[in-house]
């Protein structure tokens, strides 16, 4: 019972400081708008009329009249479509979804980090930096599938890793399916499913390669085939608005794509504040421990994280980049706390004191989120 309390109760207090975030913001909302309640983005409500015209009217569209690409979460549709099938159409299921997937997401993070983090005080300090400094709570506002698309991402990591630990076909089926979910709800996974592909082909693992990127496909796919046949565009009309995919020469490779790595950890002070943590972490990592899947992970994470800045959006109300600002850190504080375990490191009075300056120094970005 004493281990059942020490692993969970992080997790548990945690989600009780959620519960009361929620319930905080959603007042001061009620207060603003005099009584009535209203998602922050006009976002929101496409995908409340895009599954109320499907439930009702058997029509994937912004209105009953037309099939529209809009949506690019086909997951988040379908399951905003499923509830309004079986009860009926109500604007507050995505911000109660929203406090589901939320508190689900906190509870993947605490047994994520209790393996290597097994003081409870230490993961729930984690857990509650985690919450402030991914601003999920304010973005779960938006109405929108950025804590489902989270949850699925921490469901796909623990599936990756579960593979490196034993790659029987069973994980080889389940990182397949966690594939199919996390790219439907937000096309961006695709980053980093690509990356995990380019990894296990280089490594000559044709079936683990090959598998769950296709598997990744399907849902995109449909949704594509579908648009063609209404006569759209194969990708969302938003992806094709906001997506970043010029490429025109020599020239335009530095200009267009290097130039805004550049000018993206510029604007984005907190994601620059990730990338360097998760690159000093993966450094030590490789000159202090043997644990190879943690080394690769953490690699692969870290290539996404720059492939993601290249191709997608970051900032309007840090939602696009919740879901790596979030992984991030985990993994961040995953490895020093594996690092300081596996080799038996005691720090201190003075040293814990220039630990702590150093840490602020570096986390000091991500304040802003906050």
């Amino acid at each position: 019972m004493q281990k059942l309390i020490n692993k969970y109760l992080p997790a548990i207090i945690a989600n009780l400081l959620v519960i009361a975030g929620f319930y905080f913001l959603y007042s001061q909302i009620l207060q603003i708008n005099n009584g009535k309640f209203v998602y922050v983005l006009d976002d929101s409500y496409i995908h409340l009329a895009i599954a109320k015209n499907w439930a009702l009217y058997d029509v994937f569209g912004i209105t009953k009249h037309s099939f529209t690409s809009s949506s690019s979460s086909p997951l988040w549709s379908l399951l905003l479509y499923i509830i309004f099938k079986i009860s009926s159409v109500n604007e507050f299921i995505p911000l109660i979804l929203n406090i589901i997937f939320v508190c689900f997401s906190v509870f993947l993070s605490n047994s994520f980090l209790y393996q290597n983090i097994k003081n409870q005080w230490i993961r729930l300090s984690i857990l509650i930096i985690l919450l402030v400094f991914s601003a999920i709570i304010p973005v779960a506002f938006t109405g929108l599938e950025h804590s489902l698309h989270l949850t699925l991402f921490l469901l796909y990591l623990f599936a990756l890793k579960n593979y490196f630990l034993n790659d029987n076909f069973k994980n080889i089926v389940h990182l397949s399916i966690i594939s199919m979910l996390v790219v439907s709800s937000r096309y961006e996974s695709i980053f980093l499913i690509f990356i995990v592909f380019l990894y296990f082909a280089f490594t000559k693992r044709k079936l683990i390669a090959v598998i769950p990127f296709a598997f990744s496909l399907i849902g995109p796919t449909i949704l594509g085939i579908i648009s063609l046949a209404n006569h759209w565009s194969f990708l969302p009309s938003s992806l094709l608005l906001k997506g970043n995919y010029q490429f025109t020469g020599i020239e335009s490779l530095f200009k267009v794509y290097i130039y805004r790595i550049i000018l993206k950890f510029a604007e984005n002070s907190d994601v620059l504040s990730v990338v360097l943590m998760l690159g000093i972490s993966l450094f030590l990592l490789l000159r202090t421990i043997k644990n190879r899947e943690t080394k690769i992970i953490t690699f692969l994470v870290l290539l996404s994280i720059l492939l993601h800045l290249q191709f997608a959006q970051t900032g309007w109300f840090f939602r696009y980049e919740l879901y790596f600002i979030f992984i991030g850190l985990i993994i961040i504080f995953d490895n020093f706390a594996k690092i300081i375990n596996d080799n038996d490191l005691e720090f201190d009075f003075k040293q814990k004191i220039l630990i702590f300056f150093i840490a602020i120094i570096l986390f000091s970005p991500l304040l802003n989120r906050g």
